[in-house]
């Protein structure tokens, strides 16, 4: 019986060996998917889309002088920049490797969504303590609609989103580091946290929004520390102040603004911009930013991306299928599943959070309002795809409902596992008009559908 019960014991220990690796092994599997989705006929179409003239024009200019034109620095023919020029930087490292053609101009795209979603993985894990949340949050980031056309898209708004995560993920390291008695803490990670954060205000001024949200969440997180081990209110908010303060500025404001001064550093070394020249150019841009108020058929409001009512065609064509015309297009839309669920997992979040029960959901609650609610503020034309960093954020607070109702019963298993299957099938579905393949006129009218005349919702895909 002893040695049964050791054999037993044994199996138990073995069992609990073996999960964690499948769980990783599930993860690399989703990461996998996200690369291949990312990478597969990435080069079509073949010609520049939407906005790509911009940024594979400022990553050329890049490569070739070191700078991008701009009111101080003119170039005959060239657009001054409008956006900081580190995401730039990173297409131009993809025209570099692949050679200036469209595979180049969208490489370094893909392979930012892609660790995005691994990020998006290791983030859950160490926040939700749930393998079942970060596998499901990865998952439904490898095959978010909006999330795969911006990383197969030459624009900066996928790399503003590796960026933020990476920031959040830091930050999930440096919330676990042990509190010393009697001496200053090292922060490392929050330092990292720092430079990530200050690589998204680099490559576009929108990654500014989570910054004081980051600084606020770090010093709550650390007052709440200094309660737990048995410090009374003041002490607990001067170990704070004192402690953590200089950290925190350092990590959330000093950093950061090094980092985005930094980014322009070939033109300061070029001799291009002179430090006046180059803050009167940031001068020019703020106003540009701010009197944005030209029309566009495709323009929507921030309160409509909820709704997923307007999304962008960044390609149409109309390619002969079967000898006659057909259709060819690359719409950024966000996955109707995962954007409907955005108000619902708001609320859920927030009561969850009220109810003393998630205190980890706090930080992408945060985050993804503080990405979204500034643009809810502006009147000027505005796009769906700004909400491509908003995304990762939705789909790990996701993740930890969807995880939650797996364990909540039958029915909840159910209805969790109904929902997933349902997300792969309509991004299958989806698929032709997500990457501009070649499809017949009824097969383009079954998924871009005219939905205009729904009640309440009225959105205009076409």
């Amino acid at each position: 019986m002893a040695g049964a019960a050791v054999t037993s014991e044994g199996r138990e220990r073995a069992r609990g060996r073996t999960l964690p690796s499948l769980w990783t092994l599930a993860g690399l599997a989703v990461i996998g998917v996200a690369l291949a989705v990312r990478l597969i006929g990435l080069g079509s179409p073949g010609e520049m889309l939407v906005d790509e003239r911009y940024y594979v024009d400022g990553a050329r200019s890049l490569l070739e002088r070191g700078w991008e034109p701009t009111t101080a620095s003119p170039v005959p023919g060239g657009t001054p920049a409008v956006h900081p020029p580190l995401g730039k930087w990173l297409i131009a490292a993809g025209i570099a490797v692949a050679g200036d053609r469209p595979l180049g101009w969208r490489l370094a795209g893909a392979l930012a969504g892609t660790v995005t979603v691994a990020l998006v993985w290791l983030t859950a894990r160490r926040l939700f303590r749930n393998e079942a949340a970060a596998l499901i949050a990865a998952g439904l980031l490898a095959v978010e609609h909006l999330s795969v056309v911006q990383s197969r898209t030459a624009m900066l708004d996928v790399f503003v989103a590796l960026w933020v995560v990476a920031g959040l993920w830091a930050l999930a390291i440096d919330r676990d580091a042990p509190l010393p008695e009697g001496r200053r803490r090292r922060h490392p990670w929050r330092i990292a946290a720092g430079v990530f954060l200050g690589c998204a205000l680099a490559t576009k001024w929108s990654g500014a929004y989570v910054l004081p949200f980051a600084a606020g969440l770090t010093a709550w997180w650390e007052y709440r520390r200094r309660l737990g081990r048995g410090d009374d209110r003041r002490t607990a908010a001067e170990g704070t102040l004192w402690g953590e303060g200089p950290s925190i500025i350092a990590a959330f404001a000093l950093i950061p603004v090094a980092v985005y001064v930094a980014s322009s550093a070939g033109a300061f070394v070029t001799g291009a911009v002179t430090p006046l020249s180059w803050w009167q150019d940031q001068l020019r841009v703020l106003d540009f930013h701010t009197n944005l108020a030209a029309g566009h058929p495709y323009a929507s409001s921030a309160l409509s991306w909820l709704a997923d009512r307007r999304p962008v065609a960044y390609f149409y064509a109309k390619p002969q299928v079967g000898g006659v015309p057909g259709a060819s297009e690359v719409l950024a839309i966000g996955h109707p599943l995962v954007f409907f669920g955005i108000v619902p997992v708001w609320v859920w979040a927030t009561f969850e959070w009220a109810r003393g029960r998630g205190a980890a959901l706090v930080w992408p609650l945060l985050f993804s309002i503080a990405l979204w609610v500034p643009w809810a503020t502006q009147d000027r034309a505005m796009f769906i795809f700004y909400m491509t960093p908003v995304v990762p954020f939705i789909v790990l607070l996701q993740g930890a409902a969807l995880a939650k109702l797996l364990r909540s019963g039958p029915g909840g298993a159910v209805l969790a596992t109904v929902l997933l299957l349902g997300v792969v099938a309509l991004f299958w579905f989806h698929w032709p008009v997500l990457t501009g393949a070649a499809i017949t006129q009824q097969e383009w009218a079954v998924r871009v559908a005219d939905w205009s005349r729904i009640p309440f919702w009225r959105p205009n895909w076409v």
